[in-house]
């Protein structure tokens, strides 16, 4: 499967991880387990959970950030079921209506642009 939207994660990484694994004030282990988490708006990588909560950080899922928020993560089958669909005024051709409404865009046709 292939994650569309604006947030994907490497194929290991579809668990989440519990916030504050360690308060503000304990110390982290050393150990790298390369978590994403979002803090501010932003996503940033984080050594392992414990780091990620102890800064405050929300949202920790495994593996790396690539896009924004986890909540918009849509996954979608690799099917070839073309469609139309437009966003901001742009047509564009997608694989298929996952990926299309993953990515925010209005169906306008099934088929090609």
């Amino acid at each position: 499967m292939r994650r569309a939207g604006l947030f994907a994660l490497a194929p290991a990484a579809a668990l989440f991880l519990a916030a504050g694994a360690c308060a503000a004030s304990q110390s982290c282990p050393d150990v790298v387990e390369q978590v994403c988490g979002a803090k501010g708006g932003e996503l940033k990588i984080y050594a392992n959970s414990c780091v990620a909560g102890r800064d405050g950080a929300t949202n920790i899922v495994a593996g790396e950030c690539v896009d924004p928020p986890l909540a918009h993560t849509t996954v979608c089958a690799e099917i070839y079921l073309p469609v139309c669909a437009s966003k901001e005024g742009v047509r564009q051709t997608y694989s298929n209506a996952c990926f299309a409404k993953g990515d925010g865009a209005t169906i306008v046709q099934d088929g090609k642009c």
